[in-house]
Formats: structure tokens, sequence, C-alpha cells
């Protein structure tokens, strides 16, 4: 009678308890009551060993597989392991435009200044009192080496030159002779440094006269106008002299013209009218007869 009581408590419990599971299960799940002991995961899809022995409860439908989080879906995730399907290869990388050429705006260099200018000879340098001009060769490590150059040197120039003869400078006027057409004058050499060489006396051709001050001889008018010396207004001394100025013809003023005539009635003495006479009689006699 007790073993009786145990197998039908049993069997209550299990109905119960699989009744009760039946209900609680979750989505994507049913209720078996023999089922295998290896369900299908996302870690293992495809068990190929496994227990052989009945366990009922809940388990995923076909087609579904249970995650990590214990939900049954139907595709797993691409974090799981999965060694029946290998992993995809990574996409290719986005492709590239070529780069487009930049507008580059080149601006030409500057230009260089120009050279200075080399002297030729002691011909084209003037040197102070005291100096004189020597041809000089200066240093050279390659050839060809430049020609020598003028310089101005205290005293005797080196051997290795050749000196031009010393000129004495003159003093006066009186001590150059010019040729033909040009006259002595002091010239003033270009001078970028003190000290600065004084004036020397040379040969340049005369400076053409200077012109004559204006006056009305010089002075050409319009036709209407004539020339004539006015002194320029002046408030304070010294005043400049008069100039000529061009200004217009007096013109004298035409006369009116004459007036017509004025006709002027005059009355001419003669004998009286005839009726003045009548009607004075006429009136006499009528106030008689009245």
């Amino acid at each position: 009678m007790k073993e009786l009581y145990l197998i039908f408590l049993t069997f209550y419990l299990t109905t119960t308890f699989a009744h009760y599971a039946k209900h609680s299960c979750g989505s994507n799940e049913i209720y078996v009551t023999c089922g295998s002991g290896c369900e299908a995961t996302c870690q293992n899809p495809k068990p190929t060993v496994c227990t052989v022995q009945c366990v009922n409860g809940c388990r995923c439908k076909t087609g579904y597989v249970r995650n990590d989080k214990n939900e049954c879906v139907k595709q797993c995730s691409v974090t799981h392991y999965q060694p029946h399907r290998p992993p995809p290869p990574p996409p290719p990388p986005p492709a590239m435009a070529p780069p487009q050429p930049q507008a580059v705006i080149v601006v030409p260099p500057p230009p260089p200044p120009p050279p200075p200018r080399r002297l030729a000879n002691c011909w084209d340098l003037l040197c102070p009192p005291g100096m004189m001009c020597s041809m000089v060769q200066e240093t050279c490590l390659r050839r060809p080496c430049p020609p020598p150059v003028p310089k101005c040197v205290m005293g005797a120039p080196p051997t290795t030159t050749t000196p031009r003869p010393y000129t004495p400078i003159p003093a006066t006027c009186s001590d150059l002779i010019c040729p033909k057409g040009m006259i002595c004058g002091k010239a003033q050499q270009t001078c970028k440094r003190n000290p600065c060489a004084a004036p020397h006396l040379q040969c340049m051709p005369p400076r053409p006269p200077p012109p004559p001050p204006p006056s009305c001889s010089n002075t050409y008018c319009a036709a209407g106008t004539h020339c004539e010396m006015k002194t320029p207004q002046c408030p304070h001394s010294p005043c400049q002299p008069p100039v000529p100025q061009c200004v217009r013809n007096y013109v004298p003023p035409s006369p009116p013209p004459p007036r017509p005539p004025v006709v002027v009635p005059v009355l001419m003495a003669g004998p009286p009218h005839p009726h003045w006479g009548h009607s004075r009689g006429h009136g006499h006699h009528g106030r008689h007869r009245k």
C-alpha cells in the first residue's frame, strides 16, 4: 500500500511540474519530457559527443539555439566562435578618390641686382691729392684671372703693376690748356663716402648763355591785346621786377544813336473866321430883343 502511494505521488508531482514548466518556458522554447542532455548553443551549435539520457524541460524550438543570455535565438551574434563557419573576411577599405591637383602659383624670383660698374683703366678713376692711380692685380687662385683694376694708392705703385704716368693737378685755369671749343671749369666728382675729393679743374664744353629776362620785346600777345610791363603784388620786400603781361586793347565807347527830330506844330496868324462875327451879332441882337 505504501509503494502504491509513492508511485502515485511521483506521478502527480511529475505531471504538476510538467504542467507548470510547460507554461513557464520562455520565448521560442517548448517543453519536452525526454530531451537530449546536450542542447545546441551558440558556443557549440552542433554537439557531436553527448551522453545518452532522457532530460525533460524547456528546450529551444527547431532552428533556434541558446545564447549566453539563456535565450533562444535564430541567429547568433558574430562575437561567438563558430568552428563550422570561418570568420568573414574583413571588409575592403573604401576606395579613395585620387588627389585633385592643386593650382600652384609660381612667382618668379626677382631679378638680380646689376653688377657694380667695373672701372677699366685709370682714366675713369680720380684720386684725391697725394694719391695716384695704379692698375692692381687682385689675388687669383684659379685661371683665368680677372684683369687688373684701377685703384688709388699712396706713394709708388707695386712693382707688379703698370703705373699711370703722374700728371700734376692744375691749380688755376691758366695752367690748363683746353682744346678748341672747350673751356676750363671746376668739376665735382660723385662721392658716396667721406672724405670726398675737392672739385678739380678740367676742360668742358661751354655752357649756353642764359636766356634774356622776360620783356615785351620777347613776349607774344594774341590779336586784340598788347604787352605791358606790370609789377606783381608784393607785400614784403624784396619785390620781383616787373613782368610782361598781355592786356586787352582799349576800345573807346561808341557814340549814342541820333535821336529822331521832334515836330512842334506852329500856329500861323491870319484873318478871322467868317462865322465868328455873325454868331456874335446874332447873339447880341437876341439878347437886346429880350
